[in-house]
């Protein structure tokens, strides 16, 4: 793309990014609500508040119990929303709602948008060539994934898992078996959803092949001779559509994910798939994550859901963009094409988890088409792909997957680097480590001692002993590793307990060795041998523990060359 086209495409962005008027709110109680469009068929009737000309504006009314039960968590929460007459601001309509004592949350419904780049269609022959991002990860391709690494491992490639695209603009294409999909944008202000998923269904004028790109990233059809290369083969792709030409509201998106977790949508089929991995390349501007979102969210996760999501392209903390910057889910953000550091367009900080390709990244387009996506809406369908392939050899729960995720980035940042300073998450994830962290995972591998001197070759453990620590030989020293506890927060700390070998792990046997604020640290190896050790993550807030966990120890009998 020549300059002058890339600054018109950018500034064609900055409009349609904001293309969608905020008129909504939405309301958050622990039942479900009587649609003000739904009278005759409920019990309670609707709220209706007067307004200055006259009008009323009917609001659902929750039952007294709903109003009542305060304390409910958030996985039993409710939304509507709600249309804001147009003589109301928003600041207005919110006093009003909140003025009637009936929700627990009134919140905006935030506009959204894909988080793609550039979409100027490619040639249509594909060259396998180009995907080097699916090459493995070195020195001479920082960027890469090692995809082809991860494929050779797979134990069973041809189970089938479910991939849940939560996007618009699908299109029906050759390389792609899309299964049944649904809509959950609504057409009118009123909660109404009309059944389909193509964008043709709702929307002829419309030129977006977004979804049907990210799709494509993930699962488009291996080896079949035409278009491109997803990242798994043998999956269910489950187009929804919660957005409308690029542009939507957070709700839309928050509805897929209730009706995956079981909730009655009016218009559409009860849910009755199974868990799998929900994409969703898609943001909207909050500084918080509203809480009609962070309800969905947990109740996808506890049905089993692993939600990744695109980081956006705004160039800023990716803590100000909802969903990335809610709990439960993996944040990607985008690397550069071809140097190792954040791509130009990507967003960053602390809520970004794991980064991926994020420019060139070679999918499906209209037509059967084949094109170069950018965007971080583009590196999210890479990770999770990658996480629905080793799905197909390991069943763990969203939060182990999140764990794992991190465990498995590698960061080969160039000195100097924006991600070293801006925040890239844990580096780019690589599939073939993801792969082996997982089978660690099983086999109870990844939380490990091992002598502290393996850390380091043989020729630096010379130099290291002759050197350092000539008080204490270091060959006395052990390294224990956490990983399966994840980071701890400033209130989190672990507690280390020792059971003598072959003594069974009872209240009674175990033996508390110490407590460590730091997922990393050293022991003395005296006190390791011949006892095994359970680790478990503890708050000061509450005094509460997680459940123990076991402590690989066949790393010791590894000893370091130089403590021979």
């Amino acid at each position: 793309m020549k300059k002058n086209s890339l600054m018109a495409f950018l500034l064609g962005c900055a409009v349609s990014c904001h293309a969608v008027a905020a008129e909504r709110l939405v309301v958050t109680f622990n039942a479900t609500p009587l649609s003000a469009d739904h009278v005759t068929s409920q019990n309670v009737a609707p709220t209706c508040l007067p307004l200055v000309s006259g009008n009323n504006w009917c609001v659902p009314t929750p039952s007294a119990q709903t109003v009542r039960n305060q304390s409910a968590d958030a996985t039993s929460l409710k939304t509507a929303v709600v249309h804001v007459p147009e003589e109301l601001s928003l600041a207005q309509a919110q006093a009003m709602l909140e003025n009637t004592g009936l929700y627990r949350y009134i919140e905006r419904d935030y506009a959204t948008r894909t988080h793609s780049w550039n979409t100027d269609p490619a040639p249509d022959d594909f060259n396998a060539g180009i995907q080097t991002y699916f090459e493995q990860n070195s020195p001479s391709l920082p960027n890469a994934s090692s995809i082809f690494d991860m494929w050779a491992k797979l134990k069973n490639p041809d189970k089938n898992i479910d991939v849940y695209v939560v996007d618009e603009g699908f299109h029906l294409a050759d390389d792609l078996a899309y299964t049944d999909g649904f809509n959950f944008t609504v057409v009118k202000f009123d909660n109404e959803r009309r059944p389909g998923f193509l964008e043709v269904e709702f929307n002829p004028e419309c030129k977006s092949a977004h979804g049907t790109g990210v799709a494509s990233v993930i699962g488009a059809q291996i080896n079949n001779g035409i278009g491109v290369t997803g990242v798994v083969g043998d999956v269910t792709l489950h187009p929804l559509r919660a957005l409308d030409c690029g542009n939507g509201f957070l709700t839309d998106a928050a509805a897929a994910l209730n009706w995956l977790s079981g909730e009655v949508i009016e218009g559409l089929p009860v849910f009755d798939g199974n868990p799998g991995v929900v994409n969703m390349s898609l943001g909207g501007k909050t500084t918080t994550c509203p809480m009609y979102m962070q309800s969905a969210i947990d109740k996808a996760v506890n049905k089993g859901f692993v939600i990744v999501v695109s980081a956006g392209n705004e160039t800023e903390d990716a803590g100000l963009h909802s969903p990335g910057n809610c709990e439960g889910i993996i944040t990607v953000g985008a690397t550069a094409s071809q140097t190792a550091d954040i791509a130009g367009f990507s967003n960053y900080g602390p809520a970004v988890d794991v980064m991926a390709h994020g420019s060139g990244v070679l999918g499906l387009h209209r037509d059967n088409n084949t094109t170069e996506w950018a965007g971080t809406s583009f590196s999210s369908p890479l990770v999770a792909g990658m996480i629905a392939a080793v799905m197909k050899d390991f069943a763990f729960t969203p939060t182990q997957w999140e764990m794992l995720a991190e465990l498995s980035a590698v960061s080969r940042w160039i000195e100097g680097s924006q991600c070293e300073t801006l925040g890239c998450g844990a580096g780019i994830l690589e599939a073939a480590k993801l792969y082996n962290n997982a089978e660690a995972l099983l086999e109870g591998r990844l939380d490990s001692m091992s002598h502290l001197l393996n850390q380091l070759s043989d020729c630096n453990q010379s130099w290291f002993t002759a050197t350092l620590l000539k008080s204490s030989d270091p060959c006395d020293w052990v390294l224990v590793e956490v990983k399966t506890l994840g980071q701890l927060a400033e209130e989190e700390y672990l507690k280390l307990w020792s059971v003598e070998h072959g003594v069974a792990n009872t209240a009674e046997n175990r033996v508390l060795y110490g407590t460590f604020t730091q997922t990393k640290f050293s022991i003395s190896l005296d006190e390791a041998v011949g006892r095994d050790f359970y680790v478990q993550k503890c708050a000061h807030i509450g005094n509460t523990c997680s459940d123990l966990v076991k402590i690989d120890s066949s790393k010791l009998e590894n000893k370091p060359a130089v403590c021979q």
